[in-house]
């Protein structure tokens, strides 16, 4: 359960906060599991390490916040404003974001593993080695994120953007593409296998080489199909 003194802290302000948390941690753990933060403005916030899982941050005003290295597992975040927020390694695991707002945000490592982020918007945003497993993006605005090397295994993007998206060398086996815009995607050294789905997946082209981001085709679109048949047969999946 929250700690109190920290609940009435946080509602004298932000910048107060954040005095004491520079002046206090990493000494004294914060304990903020389950507290009710729905609507409140916590823009540029210090919350690094914070444990804040099962909270409630419904609505919740977080853009820039610093919220690395924090727990909020089970945590609901419906409509939250993340826009610029640093999550690194942040524990997300059965988190709802449905519907957040996680623009050009920081989340390099962070474990999204069974999260519900349909509708949620992640486009620019760094998921760079992040934990996407068994979480359901469906109808989330991925386009132009870089997800490097990120974990994409069984999770759900059905409806999702990718287009001009960084998906070198992820692992999406069991993945599910259904109705997914792969348009302009980076594919270099995907890791996939028999189980990926991509019915209805909307792909005019892709760059194989995220270097040169040289498109393919080179010239035309692809036709109808032939983007799942390429993906088999020139063996750009492993």
């Amino acid at each position: 359960m929250a700690n109190q003194q920290y609940l009435a802290l946080l509602k004298s302000g932000v910048a107060t906060w954040n005095q004491h948390w520079q002046e206090q941690h990493p000494e004294t753990q914060i304990d903020l599991t389950g507290a009710n933060l729905s609507g409140m403005d916590l823009s540029g916030i210090n919350l690094r390490q914070v444990d804040l899982k099962g909270a409630y941050l419904i609505e919740t005003n977080l853009s820039g916040a610093f919220l690395n290295e924090a727990n909020l597992s089970d945590a609901f975040l419906k409509a939250a404003n993340l826009t610029g927020a640093y999550l690194n390694q942040v524990n997300l695991s059965a988190a709802s974001l449905n519907r957040a707002t996680l623009r050009m945000a920081t989340l390099r490592q962070a474990n999204f593993s069974n999260a519900y982020v349909k509708n949620a918007d992640l486009s620019k945003a760094n998921l760079k080695e992040a934990c996407l497993s068994g979480a359901d993006f469906g109808g989330a605005n991925l386009s132009k994120a870089y997800l490097r090397k990120a974990d994409l295994s069984h999770a759900r993007f059905k409806g999702a953007n990718f287009g001009q998206a960084d998906l070198s060398h992820i692992n999406a086996r069991g993945t599910n593409f259904t109705g997914v815009n792969l348009t302009g995607a980076c594919l270099e050294g995907w890791k996939i296998d028999g189980t990926a789905r991509f019915e209805w997946t909307v792909c005019d082209y892709v760059c194989l080489n995220r270097r040169e981001r040289t498109r393919y085709p080179y010239k035309e679109n692809f036709k109808p199909g032939e983007f799942a048949r390429m993906l088999i047969e020139t063996r750009i999946a492993s």
